[in-house]
């Protein structure tokens, strides 16, 4: 954390950049020239009391914004413990994003075998008639619906592990 309790004290770590109380951030010392001209003019020399009342004020700001991010503590810990996955995730979100409308082929070892499997009408309409317009069959359609499936609800690991 850094305090600033006495302006011309810190220009020299600053690189000429002064604290402006009104701006609420460090302005250049070229741009405050003009600005202490007027103050002075408008204002005597601050006192001891006003000097240590304005040291109190930024540190209670500084103060409260450390309050304010140790509330952000837990999310950001999360968010680090969580990092691979929310790669992931955001990873995969954009490969959808950017390869909408392709259609995933899997090259699954083993012998083929026939499955059964008893839909809607119009669910099977709607299979049949993507089939023809995408030029793909509805065997390749299963393959990858299933494999996406599976991957979402907890066969990552058995889905990766097979198609290697």
């Amino acid at each position: 954390m850094f305090f600033v309790f006495s302006n011309k004290i810190y220009a020299k770590w600053l690189q000429n950049y002064i604290w402006s109380t009104d701006e609420r951030n460090y302005i250049h010392q070229s741009e405050m020239k003009g600005d202490e001209e007027e103050s002075k003019k408008a204002a005597p020399d601050t006192n001891g009391k006003e000097l240590a009342a304005e040291i109190r004020k930024q540190v209670e700001r500084q103060v409260n914004v450390a309050e304010k991010l140790a509330k952000f503590t837990p999310v950001m810990e999360f968010l680090e413990e969580n990092m691979d996955s929310l790669r992931e995730l955001l990873a995969a979100s954009e490969d959808g994003e950017d390869s909408e409308g392709e259609i995933p082929h899997f090259a699954v070892p083993g012998t083929t075998k026939t499955k059964s499997v008893y839909m809607a009408d119009r669910l099977a309409e709607l299979v049949t008639e993507f089939s023809k317009v995408r030029n793909v069959t509805q065997r390749d359609i299963f393959e990858a619906a299933v494999i996406e499936y599976l991957r979402k609800y907890g066969y990552r690991d058995a889905v990766d592990s097979l198609l290697r």
